[in-house]
């Protein structure tokens, strides 16, 4: 009772508000984030908390600054273990077997594991210690119907705590669209806003010779990725284009290319005249050398190609400019598309995703002796000015903090990151400092808590120009809705065939151009692949995500 007393104490110190707050204001927390959460730990056994190990960490989990800095801030005795991450989802299946379980596991482990679990006493239910010791944590999922829902298992429980970034939407639409324009000055060329006038930017790069200055014909008018899965949400901007057509296509790590109707239905839109007529488009470009040949490979020449001293592709989609484009003669040559205006539409496709990023971010087992120790653990990583350095690193790493207390980067004249002396990339410095998981980042926290990502201020301009606001009012794209273990395993086993059918009828169509004559069969061969009952299944959880989500908003709203 001595140690309950003191976490909630000083819980009532660190966030002065209740639970049921619906708007959660960070200037109400003390903003040097070292008030302990246990008073007295003198009895406490070691917490013992397993997570993922990064392969770019090169020290011991006791030595991550980040790990350090909670273990001090908080006061309780904590015994950090890093599996690495290749052996991470094994060496975890092995522990849950055999019930060999750590008081916490943070990270990397995915929902489809906590459903197989459910009930087993495997996985604590947090949704009563959520109310009770994390004031932070309920006040977000509590506002919002979408985070409620999303963090809401089949059997109505919550597990763990939730990853929740928001960084204004970043992540619910595709990488920038960039298009080089000191090439669109030395042909004499504005940037284009329609499909057409993109096209024939693209033949005036292919014609021009010597663009980039290097005496080699290596220039590329436009680089688009059609087979890598990793790329779809990023750099395939086919799905981005295809919205000239009519249909938009939304991807993401989630249900790829399907979307809700208007009525509520999980529809397959690769299945659409617009697709049809994206295709013979490529084809167009195909045929008249505008394309890279690489794209169709997957072999990851694309990102290296970007790498280069010198521009070499004219036009192309990617994700995070400032580290794909390490140059910065380069990267100073690229600007973004505004919204391309087709026969049918405009570019712009939304991703399957949310900005709950992981609905458990940090399980508390069944064999954990200490859970509400645990549950003010989490609470203590999602405090506004702890939070971003649990997700990158401590503050004498990366940041300087002003006389209001707020975070600012150390970045050089340039707006370029400065590293701390030992480290070559931010990733190093992020792998040696933290898990980097269980975190709650929300938009506002930009304006008075931290500056907004240095690596990601150019990607959202660039999103925006891209037309990102209108993308997101117009698309309806799948959210990334919990399956029941049933429902996964149907899902796995359909998904990569479907995949496989899009891709290989996507290149076959952009290299022969015969996506008209190959429609029908194309369309047999998605139903033999299991097409209709992958999107029974998909719908099966939609429906499920839908009731729970109306449910809470009618408690919210």
């Amino acid at each position: 009772m001595k140690r309950l007393f003191a976490v909630l104490i000083s819980i009532m110190l660190l966030v002065p508000f209740v639970a049921s707050a619906v708007e959660y204001d960070p200037s109400n927390v003390h903003l040097d984030g070292t008030l302990p959460i246990v008073a007295d730990n003198t009895e406490m056994e070691p917490m013992t908390i397993i997570f993922a190990q990064d392969p770019l960490c090169k020290v011991e989990p006791s030595e991550m600054k980040s790990l350090k800095m909670l273990a001090e801030d908080t006061g309780v005795k904590i015994n950090f273990v890093g599996i690495p991450k290749a052996n991470f989802t094994e060496q975890v299946n092995l522990m849950l077997a055999s019930r060999q379980l750590p008081d916490v596991f943070w990270g990397n482990i995915d929902y489809s594991v906590v459903t197989q679990y459910m009930n087993q006493e495997i996985f604590l239910p947090t949704e009563e210690l959520i109310d009770k010791y994390c004031p932070i944590i309920s006040s977000v999922i509590n506002s919002n119907p979408e985070y409620a829902a999303l963090t809401t298992y089949p059997d109505g429980h919550r597990y763990g705590f939730p990853t929740i970034v928001e960084s204004y939407g970043l992540v619910l639409t595709q990488g920038p669209f960039l298009i080089n324009k000191t090439w669109l000055d030395k042909v004499g060329k504005d940037v284009p806003t329609t499909l057409d006038e993109f096209k024939d930017v693209l033949i005036a790069f292919r014609d021009a010779g010597d663009l980039n200055g290097n005496n080699e014909a290596d220039e590329i008018p436009y680089a688009v990725n059609f087979v890598d899965s990793n790329a779809y949400a990023t750099n395939n901007s086919l799905f981005c284009l295809m919205s000239c057509f009519g249909e938009t296509a939304t991807y993401g790590d989630w249900y790829p290319y399907t979307k809700i109707g208007e009525d509520g239905k999980v529809k397959f839109s690769v299945l659409s005249d617009a697709f049809k007529d994206a295709l013979n488009f490529y084809h167009d470009l195909y045929k008249e050398n505008l394309l890279d040949l690489d794209g169709f490979s997957g072999d990851g020449k694309y990102q290296y190609k970007l790498q280069q001293n010198e521009a070499i592709i004219g036009a192309f989609a990617t994700w995070a400019p400032s580290n794909d484009i390490p140059v910065k003669d380069v990267y100073d040559q690229y600007v973004a598309l505004p919204r391309l205006v087709g026969p049918k539409g405009k570019m712009g496709s939304a991703n399957n995703r949310s900005e709950v990023q992981q609905p458990s971010g940090f399980l508390i087992t069944t064999a954990c002796k200490y859970p509400e120790i645990a549950a003010a653990i989490a609470n203590y990583m999602c405090i506004p000015n702890i939070t971003p350095q649990i997700n990158y690193g401590v503050i004498e790493d990366l940041f300087t903090v002003d006389e209001n207390g707020m975070l600012h980067y150390r970045t050089d004249d340039e707006g370029r990151i400065i590293l701390p002396e030992g480290y070559e990339t931010f990733a190093e410095v992020r792998a040696n400092n933290t898990p980097a998981k269980n975190v709650i980042i929300l938009s506002k926290y930009f304006e008075n808590v931290v500056d907004y990502a240095w690596d990601a201020v150019d990607l959202l301009q660039f999103q925006r120009i891209n037309g990102k606001e209108e993308v997101l009012a117009e698309g309806n794209p799948t959210p990334p809705v919990i399956m029941t273990v049933e429902e996964q395993a149907i899902y796995s086993q359909l998904k990569p065939q479907i995949e496989n059918v899009v891709k290989s009828f996507m290149v076959s169509s952009v290299l022969e151009g015969n996506a008209e004559q190959n429609w029908g069969s194309f369309e047999q061969q998605l139903k033999d692949a299991g097409l209709d009952q992958m999107l029974e299944t998909i719908q099966a959880a939609y429906d499920r995500y839908l009731e729970t989500y109306n449910a809470y908003d009618k408690i919210i709203n």
